[in-house]
């Protein structure tokens, strides 16, 4: 009698052990989706030669419709959205250490680049990080 007790409360802590992983995995898994897509961020730096215009950065393919994800390191600057063919979003402003989540049109598939305007009209250094996907919006 003893032993089957034993036997049976054995069971029970097996079972609970095996759906507490089968648990943890299935959460793993569906966080994992979080971090599909284009997130790593990239510098960017150039020099601006203080005539008002905007440079942008290389184009980097999204792999989901999460927001455009910048962070300016050196200086205020207008940063958009923009596509091969068009712009996906207006300017925001941004400040140094700001980071930004821009949502656009740009959808899964479509190569983005981020266009960053100065707020100065001096010779400067723009540099910053950006990824076209991201993974900590709320």
């Amino acid at each position: 009698m003893r032993i089957h007790k034993f036997l049976r409360n054995i069971k029970i802590s097996m079972c609970g052990i095996i759906s507490t992983i089968v648990v943890f995995m299935n959460v793993n898994i569906v966080n994992a989706s979080d971090y599909d897509g284009n997130w790593q961020d990239k510098k960017f730096e150039f020099l601006y030669n203080g005539d008002g215009g905007e440079r942008i950065t290389e184009y980097r393919k999204k792999y989901n419709n999460t927001p455009v994800y910048v962070k300016m390191k050196s200086i205020d600057a207008h940063v958009k959205v923009v596509g091969e063919k068009c712009n996906f979003s207006g300017y925001y402003s941004c400040e140094p250490g700001q980071e930004m989540f821009i949502r656009s049109r740009a959808g899964s598939g479509s190569k983005v680049a981020i266009s960053v305007s100065p707020h100065c009209y001096t010779k400067c250094t723009v540099s910053g990080v950006w990824s076209p996907d991201s993974i900590n919006y709320k």
